[in-house]
């Protein structure tokens, strides 16, 4: 089984080819319910689809509502705890 560490997470995380669909297990990476092809952490049950760590770019250079510089994808919070407030939400 083919094994990664990603950014958003202290553990090793397994890839499962046929993952079926787990009864309230969401995807970190789009708040999706887990289905096909994921990355699992076996110690505490974290789950990233694979597309999420394959295909989410890291930087994005220019976004259509912000394009005055690039976007950084952050997995925790730069903001601390506090977090942060989208200003047109």
């Amino acid at each position: 089984m083919a094994t990664i560490r990603h950014a958003s997470h202290d553990h090793p995380l397994v890839l499962y080819s046929n993952k079926r669909k787990i009864h309230g297990a969401v995807c970190y990476g789009c708040k999706l319910c887990v289905r096909g092809e994921a990355y699992e952490c076996v110690s505490c049950k974290f789950c990233l689809h694979k597309a999420c760590v394959e295909e989410l770019p890291p930087v994005i250079q220019q976004h259509p509502l912000h394009p005055s510089h690039p976007l950084t994808l952050f997995h925790h919070s730069p903001y601390g705890p506090a977090g942060f407030k989208c200003h047109n939400c």
